[in-house]
């Protein structure tokens, strides 16, 4: 699979297959009833989409499209003209979007969220 960039926070990345809904609710909703679990599981696997696997957004296109060029010639121009921050002990580099947030942060502004320990 090629990389691909995310109009909506501009990560480049491989796509994540991304299933809408929740498996615990699926579960639930089998408990209750056959039908009901089943129309719920049909939903979810009809609504998987490749997005973005940090916001999770659908809005993603190869980086080789004519369409991605402008685009990140933006994103490059904007992180030319961002200063450069010196990280300090207290800080942590997202390691999608390159952007120093605090440690006790757990969600960077492009929509990251680091793991919990």
């Amino acid at each position: 699979m090629n990389k691909m960039v995310c109009t909506q926070c501009g990560v480049v990345c491989l796509p994540e297959r991304i299933t809408p809904g929740s498996v615990v609710t699926e579960i639930v909703l089998f408990i209750c009833g056959i039908l009901p679990g089943l129309i719920y599981c049909i939903w979810r696997l009809a609504g998987q989409y490749n997005g973005c696997p940090a916001c999770k957004s659908k809005n993603i296109i190869p980086i080789t499209s004519p369409m991605a060029q402008p685009f990140l010639e933006r994103l490059q121009a904007m992180k030319a003209s961002q200063p450069v921050s010196t990280a300090s002990s207290t800080d942590k580099a997202c390691p999608y979007c390159k952007a120093t947030v605090p440690i006790s942060q757990n969600t960077c502004n492009c929509g990251y969220t680091w793991p919990s320990k």
